[in-house]
C-alpha cells in the first residue's frame, strides 16, 4: 500500500472533517485531498493571530473559495498567556493548546466527527512540543500516520496541480525569536514586515531571527547571492526598524534552526 493508498483509509474512516488549516503548502494538499479526491464533508479553520503572517491567510481564504471549501476564521489570543510570552522551549504547547481547544468547541458544535492538522511524517525528526496539546484533543494528522514526507507533498501536490506546491516553508513568526527572550506583537508584526520586504527582492526562502540589536538572515544557498546583490538596500531598509546590525548567517535556512542545541 502506497502512500496516496494510506492517506485515502485513513481519510475515508471520517464522514464530516474539520480541518485546521494554516494555508501552508501541508495543510493546503490535505484540505485538496480531504474534499476533492476523498470526497468528504470538510470544514477548514484558520486561525487570526499576530504569529501568522497575512500572506498566508490570504492565500488560505483564496484557495478554499477556489475549491468550494467552507471556511472559518477564529482569533486565537495566544498573548493573553503570560506562559507564552515568556516563550520557554515549550512555547509551541501553549500556542497549539490555545488553538485545539478553540476548534474543539467549534467541532461540537457544528458536528463534526474529527479535526485533522497538516503534520507530515518528516516533522516526526523536529522539536515539536505543540505535539501534546494536539493529543490532548484528539486531533488526528493523516499525512503523518500515513508515512507521507514533505517532499512527497510537494510531488503530489504538483501531480494535482495544486496552486503554490512550490512555496517555500513558513511558521509562526515567535519561531524567529530565541527561546528566553519575551515575545512582543511589535516585534513580530516589523519581523513580518521585513521578511515581505525581503521576498519582494525576489529572496525566496528568507527567515529574519530576531537577536535583540542584531537581524540575523537565514536563506537558501540559491537566494544567498540575491541578498549580497540588495546589500545595502537590505542593510538600510532593516536599520530603519532599530537593529544596529544586520547579518546573514552563512549556514543558510535550516527548520527550526532556533530548535538546535
Amino acid at each position: 500500500m502506497n502512500g496516496l493508498e494510506r492517506l485515502t483509509d485513513i481519510v475515508s474512516k471520517f464522514d464530516r472533517i474539520a480541518i485546521a488549516y494554516s494555508g501552508g503548502v501541508d495543510s493546503t494538499f490535505l484540505l485538496y485531498f480531504t474534499k476533492i479526491i476523498a470526497k468528504r464533508d470538510v470544514l477548514a479553520i484558520t486561525a487570526v493571530s499576530d504569529t501568522y503572517t497575512d500572506d498566508e491567510l490570504k492565500f488560505a481564504k483564496s484557495f478554499t473559495g477556489k475549491i468550494g471549501v467552507p471556511h472559518i476564521l477564529i482569533k486565537t489570543d495566544e498573548f493573553e498567556d503570560k506562559r507564552f510570552v515568556k516563550n520557554p522551549e515549550n512555547r509551541c504547547f501553549y500556542c497549539k493548546y490555545e488553538l485545539f481547544s478553540k476548534i474543539e468547541s467549534l467541532k461540537g458544535r457544528l458536528g463534526f466527527d474529527v479535526v485533522f492538522d497538516g503534520t507530515n511524517y518528516s516533522d516526526r525528526t523536529d522539536f515539536r512540543p505543540g505535539n501534546l496539546a494536539k493529543k490532548r484533543f484528539g486531533v488526528v494528522s493523516p499525512l503523518e500516520l500515513a508515512k507521507i514526507t514533505k517532499e512527497d507533498i510537494r510531488g503530489y501536490s504538483k501531480k494535482y496541480r495544486i496552486t503554490g506546491y512550490n512555496r517555500p516553508s513558513n511558521a509562526c513568526l515567535a519561531s524567529r525569536i530565541p527561546y528566553g527572550i519575551s515575545l512582543d506583537r511589535e516585534i513580530l508584526k516589523k519581523i513580518a514586515v521585513i521578511e515581505r520586504f525581503l521576498k519582494k527582492l525576489g529572496i525566496e526562502v528568507v527567515r529574519l531571527r530576531h537577536h535583540g540589536t542584531i537581524a540575523r538572515i537565514e536563506t537558501s544557498v540559491q537566494d544567498l547571492r540575491k541578498v549580497l546583490i540588495n546589500r545595502d538596500k537590505i542593510v538600510k531598509r532593516i536599520k530603519r526598524y532599530g537593529y544596529r546590525y544586520v547579518t546573514v548567517d552563512i549556514e543558510g535556512y535550516r527548520t527550526g534552526s532556533l530548535n538546535i542545541r
